[in-house]
């Protein structure tokens, strides 16, 4: 089973991948002698995988906050006050 086909639907995994292969990248060094990394690979999956569930957690916070509230009025003054 491929990597793509297990996160299908899970945002927060498909977004900790990305984190995590970019800070693949950034610790990796390829020369003429090999590959060595500066990180450990593992605390870096570990990293990835914090960081995309607080970027997710703090998304639907902020989308949270701008839906309208049960006190939102639509009529034509109400409108016409945010435009002020």
């Amino acid at each position: 089973m491929s990597a793509e086909s297990t996160s299908k639907g899970n945002p927060t995994r498909d977004l900790a991948q990305t984190i995590y292969k970019d800070l693949v990248v950034g610790a990796a060094k390829v020369s003429d002698e090999g590959v060595t990394m500066s990180g450990n690979p593992e605390n870096m999956a570990k990293l990835a995988m914090k960081l995309a569930e607080v970027f997710t957690k703090v998304e639907e916070e902020i989308r949270e906050a701008g839906k309208p509230s049960k006190d939102t009025r639509l009529d034509a003054k109400s409108v016409a006050d945010w435009m002020k």
